[in-house]
């Protein structure tokens, strides 16, 4: 059994997040991400792989967020009138 995982993931796509959004994908470098996610560069790596795969686990949890907003209005029940 590996050791335990010492960040959160949500945390750091919370914050690589943050860096696409004000960069952009082009301009956001792998310093960049390292620097506001406050992980190491190969943690960063083994956690989702090289930048694109960051990319697209930013993408992945934004949808999923997003979804699952979406979900929850679905279901609620309609305001009294």
């Amino acid at each position: 059994m590996g050791r335990p995982q010492a960040f959160q993931r949500d945390e750091m796509l919370d914050q690589a997040m943050h860096v696409f959004w004000d960069n952009g994908y082009e301009a956001a470098s792998v310093q960049d991400l390292v620097d506001a996610t406050a992980v190491h560069r190969g943690t960063c790596y083994h956690a989702s792989g090289p930048q694109p795969g960051l990319f697209d686990a930013v993408l992945e949890r934004c949808l999923s967020a997003s979804t699952g907003a979406r979900a929850g209005v679905a279901a609620a029940p309609p305001p009294p009138r």
